[in-house]
């Protein structure tokens, strides 16, 4: 499995521990919101690396369309979570804090890998 992989599957674990875990100590909304920043934050790498995978093609297959769709989806996903952030914050539906904490899923999930792989590698 490439570490691109075991980072998204590690930030789904630590997505639906950290919810379990909110949900369990502060109830059912805090748990909704925390399960969102950890979706949010999978989503936004994900889509990270399809649009650098874009961007930055193997030498010889460099393609204008495709550096273009890759330079749109790089950018505007952004925007999207910025827009998604902002809608969280200003509707007052789930508490802000718990997004935010879920956004840490994917940073969290990258020190774990990093972590097993030196494990592995000493």
């Amino acid at each position: 499995m490439s570490p691109e992989t075991r980072i998204a599957v590690g930030a789904a674990g630590v997505g639906a521990v950290g919810a379990w875990a909110a949900g369990w100590r502060w109830g059912a909304p805090t748990a909704l919101a925390a399960s969102l920043g950890a979706a949010l934050s999978l989503l936004n790498y994900l889509w990270l690396k399809a649009g650098a995978r874009a961007l930055l093609p193997a030498a010889g297959e460099v393609s204008p369309r495709g550096v273009r769709s890759g330079a749109l989806r790089f950018l505007t996903r952004l925007g999207l979570l910025g827009a998604c952030l902002y809608a969280i914050f200003i509707s007052h539906l789930l508490p802000f804090p718990p997004v935010v904490w879920g956004l840490f899923a994917i940073p969290l999930a990258a020190v774990g890998v990093a972590v097993l792989q030196l494990i592995a590698d000493w």
